[in-house]
């Protein structure tokens, strides 16, 4: 599964800035409702060029400002295993993980994390 988002460019540096710039209320919406954007936020890309930054349609030929910024499938599988034996002793381990997956918090993530 893909994994889209939204590009950032940086943070707003004036109120000129901002006024200059495309609505992007849907993106930063608890921003907007606690007193409007300022100067230090984040400045999301419009990538379709319509002057608002969101979702489009939410198809996959129109995912409006949102682009693909990584991949749940798991890239690196790996495992080994380590023994040594001396004088009848002897002992052994055994690594698995993964070395890269993307992975983004959803609400069954609390199953695993836990609840605060």
């Amino acid at each position: 599964m893909n994994y889209g988002g939204y590009r950032i460019d940086g943070l707003f540096q004036s109120a000129e800035e901002i006024a200059n710039h495309a609505d992007q209320s849907f993106v930063s919406n608890r921003i907007s409702a606690g007193g409007g954007l300022q100067p230090g936020d984040v400045k999301y890309m419009d990538l379709d060029g319509d002057g608002y930054v969101g979702e489009g349609e939410n198809t996959v030929n129109d995912s409006g400002d949102r682009e693909i910024i990584g991949n749940s499938a798991p890239q690196y599988l790996y495992s080994f295993t380590a023994s040594a034996e001396w004088k009848g002793f002897d002992i052994s381990a055994f690594f698995q993980g993964v070395g890269k997956q993307d992975w983004y918090p959803n609400s069954d993530s609390r199953i695993f994390w836990g609840t605060l």
